[in-house]
């Protein structure tokens, strides 16, 4: 029954590639002389998107050497915050603090930059932690220099845990649809953004399809890559301060300026062009609303992902495959949705979409561990003769339903900020992030800077129902 659980649920998470397969036959590929320009430019934009991402991110792995305790673990925060903002925050942030900004490639590199490369420092100096904490203390005892240390120590014995850092940095960029999106300019910057013109703008749905297919055989073959992980060695945390660099911490104060005073200084000039803006007030109602229901509705379907998983309890080959997983690209999931004419509720597609995106990044962020570490109690309680139902009543639902409502809390918040499968389905602005993307797209800056502060409103409301759901969810198991 557990196994048959776990391949529903990996087949569920399938299905934009399973409705992309169904529709192969119907594909038609474009002219090369369109998509290699846009293939080119997508990949030399990852490139140097991850290349950017990972010698940033490695000075601020450095940085973090320098302090322990309870300030690393509020210098990581602080360097991990660019990724669990909406990503249309740290756009806006940008678009406030760098006038002009350069659209475009570059612009999109700056952005991805800025996003991942406390990704990559939180990676490496966890990598560091783990692989090489007896190895670096005996060069330090044996009385080597600090130059020697990183030249012929750490580079040479990371060298692999770099290049998955790139790589992972490398499919993230090369997918990424949101970003490009608003700063990309008119023309076909990225290889979703062509997806995306072929759908909503050109209507040829052939022709996108056998786009979709071509990303998606690269992404997979990247993937290929990411499976392959180092074992870890466990060495416990060590005063490594003497390798540290302390211009690391540059890194994550520029973040914070920047992610603080961004949005706060369009403010005034953005109160006086909301108030010429009358339309736009007459129907922000509904968009507050719309909001509300993507980011509650993304939770529900979130929390009842998190814990058909736990019901269920998949196989430790099962979990590896679900860890293992890359989730598909923004204009596949939008485009496979737009495939489905059954499905006619916008609100239900959105969340949907969103669900088979974000769920790959929950599971992996925290769930994978939580059901591993339960794994122990889960299979006493089997050897026992308990059935899946009364395991999951008395060992995983009082455990670890606190933790699913955190998961699917976060995810609430990051569907409040999403604009992306939004503007795929969607044909009219229906929340928040949508008329956001609208006024950047149309230069007023100034009045998305006002309006992202209700959106934030809307996400932090959506954190808090699940945060309360959890804890009367909680409370009443221990009763």
């Amino acid at each position: 029954m557990t196994q048959l659980g776990g391949l529903f649920f990996i087949t569920i998470l399938s299905l934009p590639y399973l409705i992309l397969i169904w529709h192969i036959p119907q594909a038609h590929l474009p002219s090369w002389s369109e998509a290699q320009p846009v293939l080119l430019k997508t990949l030399w934009q990852a490139f140097l998107s991850a290349t950017g991402s990972l010698f940033f991110g490695a000075w601020g792995a450095l940085g973090l050497l320098k302090i322990s305790g309870k300030r690393r673990e509020i210098f990581k925060f602080i360097f991990m915050l660019p990724n669990f903002l909406p990503s249309i925050f740290v756009v806006l942030s940008v678009l406030n603090f760098f006038q002009p900004f350069p659209y475009g490639v570059a612009g999109i590199v700056i952005v991805h930059v800025l996003i991942n490369v406390g990704l990559v420092a939180f990676i490496l100096s966890d990598s560091f932690e783990n692989q090489l904490g007896g190895v670096v203390e005996l060069a330090m005892i044996e009385g080597a220099s600090r130059f020697q240390i990183l030249l012929q120590g750490v580079l040479p014995m990371l060298k692999r845990d770099l290049f998955l850092c790139f790589i992972t940095v490398f499919s993230l960029c090369f997918s990424s649809f949101a970003i490009p999106l608003i700063l990309g300019g008119p023309s076909a910057s990225t290889f979703e953004i062509l997806i995306y013109q072929k759908i909503k703008i050109m209507a040829q749905w052939s022709e996108a399809l056998s786009l979709s297919a071509l990303q998606s055989l690269v992404l997979i073959g990247l993937t290929l890559f990411i499976r392959q992980n180092r074992p870890i060695i466990d060495y416990k945390w060590r005063d490594f301060s003497a390798l540290g660099s302390k211009t690391g911490f540059l890194i994550p104060l520029f973040i914070s300026a920047l992610l603080l005073t961004g949005p706060l200084l369009g403010l005034p000039a953005g109160v006086r062009q909301i108030q010429n803006l009358p339309v736009l007030w007459d129907m922000f109602s509904d968009q507050i609303l719309g909001s509300l229901v993507v980011g509650i509705g993304s939770g529900l379907l979130c929390l009842g992902m998190l814990i058909f998983l736990a019901l269920f309890y998949p196989s430790l080959r099962i979990r590896k495959i679900l860890v293992s997983y890359v989730a598909p690209s923004t204009a596949l999931v939008g485009f496979s949705l737009l495939l489905m004419p059954e499905i006619e509720n916008v609100f239900f597609k959105i969340i949907l979409g969103f669900g088979l995106i974000i769920f790959p990044l929950i599971y992996r962020l925290r769930w994978y561990s939580v059901l591993d570490a339960l794994a122990p109690q889960v299979e006493m309680g089997a050897l026992l003769g308990a059935g899946p139902f009364l395991i999951f009543s008395k060992i995983l639902y009082p455990q670890c339903f606190k933790i699913a409502c955190r998961l699917a809390g976060l995810c609430a918040f990051w569907a409040t900020g999403d604009f992306a499968i939004s503007s795929i389905v969607a044909d009219r602005d229906i929340s928040v992030a949508l008329v956001i993307q609208g006024l950047i797209g149309s230069y007023r800056i100034e009045s998305a800077s006002v309006l992202i502060w209700p959106m934030l409103l809307c996400g932090g409301l959506c954190y808090l129902f699940f945060i309360g759901l959890g804890y009367v969810g909680s409370q009443k198991s221990v009763s």
